[in-house]
């Protein structure tokens, strides 16, 4: 198996004249949970959209545990307006629809969530189900899958016990609180046994109690060696408790991926003048009541140069004011 889950290649998003995605190279690898942070409007929930297969992207390709799934180039009128890059290096199309690519092992959940209207909390988990189920006209007839059906009910319950929704399994979904339907979700998401789970703003909304709970269910999906999360999230507390790489985009430009623990060891505050530094060795600034602080690169600035901290949050500020 490939130790990559997911790998984005060259991947371009226009809409138009207007550039969404633009150019992503993105990579999730088995047992990682990685983290797609930026400003709104950058290009996540695009991002997003073109890897489960709601968008065929303008250009470039998606590959999921080692096989390319996705494939475009521009054509008709794009051939024309595409303004990115890589034009003529992709031939074919490959377009599967959204069901297709949760069948392949790729489940999400949405920024507003979505649920049933008219179905029970246990009737959109168990929905969900009907992607794995081996049942064709002559066996649901004859009801010759009653085995499958009775084991994909009892894990459907078993999700609804480890989300906390026993109790309210029969209640119609979308009357719940927020916080219980994002929990609904989730769970819709996972009866979709997938390898990659896709979560856009998860957590948003919840109280910090629930936040705690989700996010180790999150950790828990990951300890299956053959499984990995692409999350987008702006709550910085939660990336710092279960990220391992961070993966900066703005306005459609993947400016950075790296591995959480060592954004640390490569980046630093300098505060006061960069006269004399490399441009290069600048990755944003920000102008305070006290003076311009810049982000920058440790090694390339002077030996002996001191320098301050850099959390999520700060690269978060520094690279989106710069880019």
């Amino acid at each position: 198996m490939s130790e990559n889950v997911l790998r984005v290649e060259n991947v371009t998003m226009q809409f138009g004249g207007v550039v969404a995605v633009d150019n992503m190279n993105l990579e999730v690898n088995r047992d990682e949970i990685v983290s797609l942070i930026g400003p709104n409007g950058a290009g996540k929930t695009t991002a997003f959209n073109v890897i489960t297969g709601v968008y065929a992207p303008t250009n470039g390709s998606v590959y999921f545990q080692g096989n390319k799934i996705i494939e475009n180039h521009p054509q008709g009128k794009m051939k024309k307006l595409y303004k990115g890059e890589h034009a003529g290096d992709y031939k074919h199309v490959l377009q599967p629809t959204p069901d297709k690519v949760t069948k392949l092992g790729i489940a999400r959940t949405f920024q507003n969530i979505r649920l049933w209207k008219s179905q029970t909390v246990f009737e959109n988990v168990l929905i969900a189900k009907h992607c794995r189920r081996s049942a064709n006209l002559l066996s649901a007839t004859f009801r010759l899958n009653a085995d499958e059906e009775k084991r994909q009910r009892e894990e459907c319950e078993n999700l609804l016990h480890v989300l906390g929704l026993e109790d309210v399994r029969n209640e119609l979904a979308t009357g719940l609180p927020y916080g219980l339907q994002r929990r609904v979700e989730i769970a819709r998401a996972l009866a979709t046994e997938p390898k990659l789970l896709l979560l856009d703003e998860a957590t948003n909304g919840l109280d910090p109690v629930v936040r705690d709970e989700i996010l180790t269910i999150f950790e828990d999906f990951t300890r299956d060696e053959s499984h990995a999360v692409l999350l987008s999230s702006h709550i910085v507390s939660d990336l710092e408790k279960i990220c391992d790489y961070i993966a900066f985009l703005h306005r459609g430009r993947l400016l950075l991926c790296e591995e959480k623990d060592r954004l640390a060891e490569e980046y630093g505050i300098l505060r006061g003048g960069a006269d004399g530094l490399d441009p290069a060795a600048v990755c944003g600034k920000r102008v305070t009541p006290y003076g311009t602080e810049y982000l920058v690169r440790r090694g390339a600035v002077p030996a002996g140069t001191t320098l301050g901290q850099v959390g999520i949050e700060e690269l978060f500020v520094f690279m989106a004011k710069e880019a």
